[in-house]
Formats: structure tokens, sequence, C-alpha cells
């Protein structure tokens, strides 16, 4: 399986990843009331990561495998603004702006650029695995989580 960009509940900084995933780092932000600024092309094509264990777990049950690989993602893009607005109105505090210089970027600065989203056609076809997490429940959900486990996200060590 070839995995699509992911987010979600557990996520945290292990040392081993470059860097956490954009929807995490605006949580972050969110819940610390900042004002952010991020790339217009950043990436993009997200899938949460209750969809991608989903997925594996669908892979698994299946016998006899048709192809060698397959693109486990959501199979389309996110509305970058639109999640930051969801962000901005269940977090007053939380601002953000749009750019298209990297080095003004306080979110995602060296996030991987945006690219077409993996096709899950074969997927959908062969293992019958559909993401039902997309952009509005997997914010609820996130938020949900991060309400138990982010609350108290301390300010970043240069404030």
């Amino acid at each position: 399986m070839r995995l699509g960009t992911v987010f979600g509940r557990w996520e945290y900084s292990t040392g081993v990843r470059d860097n956490l995933s954009i929807p995490l780092q605006l949580l972050q932000a969110a819940y610390r009331g900042e004002q952010v600024v991020l790339l217009h092309e950043c990436a993009d094509d997200w899938i949460y990561s209750v969809d991608v264990a989903h997925g594996v777990l669908a892979a698994l049950d299946v016998k006899n495998r048709l192809q060698p690989l397959y693109h486990l993602s959501a199979g389309g893009r996110w509305d970058v603004d639109q999640w930051c607005q969801k962000l901005a109105t269940a977090f007053p505090a939380f601002a953000y702006q749009r750019v298209d210089d990297p080095f003004l970027c306080t979110v995602g600065r060296h996030a991987s650029a945006r690219r077409s989203p993996m096709g899950i056609e074969r997927i959908t076809k062969d293992i019958g695995f559909k993401p039902q997490y997309l952009a509005d429940r997997a914010f609820e959900d996130f938020v949900q989580w991060g309400n138990k486990h982010l609350a108290k996200v301390p300010k970043r060590a240069n404030e």
C-alpha cells in the first residue's frame, strides 16, 4: 500500500518525521490562539488516520489481491481555506493567512508541495475501500480528540 498524506488522532512528534501534518500544526496553533501563515501551494491531499486504519484492515481481509500495489488515500483534495475557516469559527483567537513565499510561513514551511491526489479507483473496486472521514467528519473527530488531548498545548519555546 502507498499511503496518502496522513493526519489524525494520536499524531505527535517522535523526532523521526521531519514535520507534523499541516492539519495537526493548524489545530495546535488554534488551541494556542495563534495567527498562522501558510503556503498557497501546501499539500492538500490528506487522508484521516481512521480511514487509513479501515483501509489497511479491509485489505488484510481480502484473500486474493488483484494488484501488487494500492493507493490508500482520500482520493481528492481538501480545501485548506475551508479547514482554516472551520478552525477560526471553533477557536475565535485563531486566524490565518495564505502566501506564496515559504519563508513567510509559520506553518507548513517545509511540508510537501501540492501534488495530484492519489487515485483510489483500484482499492475501491478490488477491496471496497471508501474513505468515510472526509473534511467535515474528520474535522469534527479531530477537534473532539484534540479537546481531550491537545487542549493544554504549551506555548512555543520562544514565547
